[in-house]
């Protein structure tokens, strides 16, 4: 298995306003506010939404009610990681944040079996990410860490339902597949045409074409006949 660099390169999606709800999926049910009861205002708070600002800015903006917390002296749930898209290259991920106060998050990228190696730093308004640096054909485990003053979520055992991590394998170069498919492509073509001459041949052999020796003897004059001759 070839080695893995230290660290990946990260590109930021800035994909504003997009959510698994907004395509047609389902997300996941907020906890319940803090001090909720009849006629409370919760506030616009979407756990799995790209961009989304954090409780503490909503309740400064009017005074809403956010969804229900630990606070900032104890270490963040691990985040959900609901999704991941592969390519021979990279991959996109996309996250549900915790019921935690969160400072940054930060995509951990390893092999299966060693310990990952943490990417760039997240705000805590991400939820969209997308790893470059990857290899092709290689297998990889993936994670999203969330982090505040008291530490860092902790990681369970890749493929745990809900779980902040993810085992993914990139698919082989396309750039690498192309001469082997015109390669095989062409084996194919010259064995139909071998095919097709085989064919002809053993059809020759069956049905011989007929003689045509002694064709045009009747138009030839007799023999002792010179030109100028006419026979009387």
């Amino acid at each position: 298995m070839p080695s893995l660099p230290l660290s990946a390169s990260l590109l930021l999606l800035l994909v504003l306003g997009g959510t698994p709800g907004s395509r047609g999926g389902s997300l996941p049910s907020p906890p319940a506010a803090e001090g909720s009861g009849t006629g409370s205002l919760l506030c616009d708070y979407q756990r799995c939404r790209h961009l989304q600002p954090p409780c503490t800015e909503l309740r400064g903006r009017g005074g809403c009610l956010c969804p229900g917390l630990s606070g900032p002296g104890v270490p963040p749930e691990p985040p959900e990681l609901v999704a991941v898209v592969v390519t021979a290259a990279g991959a996109s991920l996309h996250w549900c944040a915790p019921a935690s106060v969160v400072l940054e998050y930060h995509v951990l990228v390893g092999a299966p079996g060693r310990p990952p190696a943490p990417g760039l730093a997240l705000p805590p308004s991400f939820r969209l990410a997308a790893l470059g640096g990857l290899r092709p054909d290689t297998p990889y485990v993936l994670c999203i860490v969330a982090r505040n003053g008291a530490g860092a979520s902790p990681t369970a055992p890749p493929g745990a339902p809900g779980g902040p991590c993810r085992t993914v394998r990139t698919p082989p170069d396309p750039r690498r597949l192309l001469p082997a498919t015109v390669a095989v492509a062409g084996v194919l073509g010259a064995a139909g045409g071998l095919a097709r001459a085989w064919h002809c041949l053993r059809g020759r052999r069956r049905h011989p074409m007929p003689s045509t020796e002694g064709e045009g003897d009747q138009d030839r004059d007799p023999p002792g006949t010179s030109w100028g001759e006419q026979e009387l």
